[in-house]
């Protein structure tokens, strides 16, 4: 019977999400001494993360093309005239549906990060990283790095879970709904204002659908990466090794990995 193989990717690790959720896991978990089936769990977390997070660069992507496609239009063409006064603003299509699949992403994988605390410390906190803070506080300590840190990501990581559970149940309260604006275009003398699509929560101020979805994408994996690597460093003191980051313009652009292993105490070429 002939061998069957099925492709789950049309990525390679020359996309940053698929390098940082495959390579450099496995080369940062190299040297602790986790046992096999809580390094199998980690693995396993990552690949779902992965999934969840090229979802939200899809989105994100399709939604950063479209919106320049809009601006190269305008600049050139400017708007079409419907009547006298009257002009047809271009619009963003099914931008509803893209920002709340986007959401939706968001949630999953933040998610499987709060998963990760399961193999980590026996703990699964899902997307409850409030009380994932409470009992890091209470177990390591207040002012450990671990608690600071997701202390630090709890600000972004509320804001958007409150517009994911503003979609699923929507309130007349403050907070309550999320807002979504698409591209608008004010004639103001002889000159075209245009405004990015954006989003809010009732009573909050809104912000550009462009610039957030690229940023949560990246705040996405930076949480996962630095959960484990916190971790990894309060389970495994001991290890001769210390976890460094590659500066963004030092990057392998074949497998651009955020970190990388060296010596405990290497300074030079650190």
């Amino acid at each position: 019977m002939p061998t069957k193989w099925t492709k789950i990717l049309d990525k390679g690790t020359s996309n940053q999400i698929v390098a940082r959720t495959t390579v450099q896991i496995i080369d940062l978990l190299a040297p602790y001494g986790l046992p096999e089936n809580e390094r199998h769990a980690i693995m396993s977390i990552f690949a779902s993360l992965m999934r969840r997070l090229l979802r939200m660069q899809e989105v994100q992507n399709m939604l950063r093309k479209e919106y320049a496609a809009i601006r190269a239009q305008v600049r050139s063409a400017g708007l079409k005239q419907l009547g006298e006064g009257s002009y047809e603003i271009p619009q963003m299509m099914g931008l509803d549906a893209k920002a709340e699949d986007f959401l939706q992403a968001t949630k999953l994988a933040l998610a499987d990060c709060g998963s990760l605390f399961g193999p980590l410390f026996g703990r699964k906190f899902d997307h409850r990283f409030d009380r994932a803070i409470a009992w890091f506080a209470q177990k390591i300590g207040q002012s450990h790095e671990l608690v600071t840190q997701l202390e630090k990501h709890h600000v972004w990581i509320k804001q958007a879970l409150d517009r994911r559970n503003a979609l699923e149940h929507p309130k007349e309260a403050p907070g309550g709904r999320l807002h979504i604006r698409n591209v608008d275009v004010d004639i103001v003398g002889p000159k075209l204002m245009g405004t990015d699509p954006c989003w809010y929560l009732s009573g909050d101020q809104p912000t550009s659908i462009i610039r957030d979805t690229r940023i949560l994408v990246e705040n996405t994996l930076r949480l996962a990466e630095e959960i484990l690597i916190s971790s990894l460093e309060y389970r495994f003191p001991q290890v001769p090794v210390i976890v460094k980051e590659i500066p963004p313009r030092s990057r392998d652009s074949k497998c651009p990995v955020r970190f990388r292993l060296v010596p405990r105490g290497r300074i030079l070429g650190a």
